[in-house]
């Protein structure tokens, strides 16, 4: 197994053959312990205790955590150990094995063994000996064994094939980040410290803003525990959501240079993710009060957080509100354009002819029709009229470059393609070929609606294989 920051000569993993009774279950695991000030250190004495393991087996063996699944193969084609290490360290003074990684699979040898009369002799032959890596810490003067071990299963769950959820990873990060900015001893207490940040960006191989993300959603949820409010694992996505955006978290929640939040910032939060029939359940709620946030008033916060109104009919009120706004901006801009058009230059030649005749026709089709048809506005797709050029699809509506991105992704296998390739398959289907800086403006506005769109929970964004693809999620 080969692993990034120049460790791989102070450790070892030596394949072994053990006996599943030898296997003992991590309770470090941060499948299961996400909480910092809980985590303790376990002597080997408890670590091999039933008690003890007994506790972490029904911990791992809940739904949330898919173990079945895993059951299921085993039972169905016995135990592989092609499907991954499980890296395993000696417990001192004792013939078990603590798992550092692989403590689901390790779950549910015992669980199956559990009732080994339900299991075919040749599925219980694949479970008599367990092939795994045998971790051995090999003494230097740069790399403790915590940072080895940190680095090698962060390699593996952060950026690796087999991630943790969000927040088993920025727990992680953020124990991992603790204990690099304690050696490094510029000043006490947190603080977001770039040189410490950029050393776990190299160390679990992702960039610098994912680790700062992290650590400031850490940060919070454990402030939030601190303070007793009714949290849950499930909100940790919610907390994501609240300190991405700069001006959200900084000017609404009041994050300090510690990512805190401030008190008023908590009981914001409190009112709206955490509390009974809080107005804000799910990231597309969340989303849409970000963009209310961004786009309204203090009166139209001030109604959700008064539960005078929802989400949902503030969202779509200030929707509307900034649709206007922009469509007024525009028409005005046009307008002084015009006034300002110097005609006694005009030559008549074809090219001149051509822009003219270009200028009547989106004169005629959008501006006539409005004063002809007041509801043209809400009609599908298909009954707007087509841009024909660059010009006229860089001065169409913003909601309707978002009916041409959909349009695009419905025409696309799954409704889904690869994400920068999307503005070139409008095009193609718009049949408007462009080049230079035009496409390159052509792009700039199709990804901006479709940024728009992904934060307003129409479109995901998602890795791929290697690709970042974005899918159509609302028709």
């Amino acid at each position: 197994m080969t692993t990034p920051g120049g460790i791989n000569k102070y450790h070892q993993l030596l394949t072994v053959k053990v006996r599943p009774s030898q296997l003992v279950l991590d309770p470090s695991n941060p499948r299961i312990n996400v909480d910092v000030e809980a985590d303790r250190k376990y002597s080997n004495a408890e670590i091999v205790s039933d008690a003890v393991q007994i506790e972490i087996l029904n911990k791992i063996n809940m739904d949330e955590y898919r173990v079945a699944e895993l059951k299921r193969g085993i039972e169905r084609n016995g135990f592989l150990s092609g499907t991954g290490p499980i890296i395993v360290e000696k417990v001192d003074g004792t013939e078990k094995y603590i798992v550092l990684e692989g403590n689901r699979r390790t779950t549910a040898i015992k669980s199956i063994l559990k009732e080994p009369k339900k299991q075919p002799e040749s599925v219980l032959k694949t479970l008599e000996l367990i092939e795994v890596k045998e971790f051995k810490y090999v003494e230097n003067a740069f790399f403790d064994k915590d940072e080895i071990i940190d680095i090698l299963l962060g390699t593996i769950h952060i950026t690796g094939p087999v991630a943790w959820g969000a927040m088993e990873k920025a727990y992680y990060i953020y124990k991992t980040y603790q204990r690099e900015l304690e050696k490094s001893a510029i000043r006490s207490g947190f603080h977001i410290n770039t040189d410490v940040v950029k050393k776990l960006a190299g160390i679990f191989n992702c960039n610098n803003s994912e680790i700062t993300k992290s650590l400031r959603v850490y940060r919070v949820y454990q402030q939030l525990k601190a303070n007793e409010y009714k949290l849950d694992s499930k909100k940790f996505t919610l907390i994501e959501i609240a300190v991405a955006n700069k001006d959200m978290r900084s000017k609404y929640f009041c994050m300090d240079s510690t990512c805190h939040f401030s008190d008023q910032g908590m009981e914001r939060f409190n009112v709206l993710c955490l509390e009974p029939n809080a107005p804000i359940s799910n990231p597309q709620s969340f989303n849409q009060f970000k963009y209310i946030f961004r786009n309204g008033e203090e009166k139209n916060i001030s109604e959700i957080e008064n539960g005078i109104s929802d989400i949902e009919t503030v969202y779509n009120r200030v929707k509307e509100n900034k649709h206007e706004s922009h469509i007024l901006d525009q028409l005005k801009e046009i307008h002084s354009k015009l006034l300002s058009l110097n005609v006694v230059g005009f030559a008549g030649d074809e090219e001149e002819k051509h822009v003219v005749d270009s200028i009547a026709r989106v004169v005629n089709h959008k501006l006539v029709k409005i004063f002809e048809d007041e509801e043209s506005e809400e009609q599908e797709y298909g009954d707007w009229y087509y841009p024909e050029s660059v010009d006229e699809l860089l001065n169409i509506e913003s909601w309707k470059i978002q009916e041409i991105i959909k349009d695009t992704l419905r025409n696309r296998p799954n409704n889904t393609c690869v994400k920068e390739k999307l503005p070139t398959l409008a095009l193609k289907q718009l049949e408007i070929i462009t080049s230079g800086q035009p496409r390159e403006r052509v792009i700039h506005y199709m990804t901006k609606e479709l940024e728009t769109m992904i934060e307003n929970g129409l479109v995901k964004d998602y890795l791929g294989g290697k690709n970042q693809r974005v899918r159509l999620l609302v028709d």
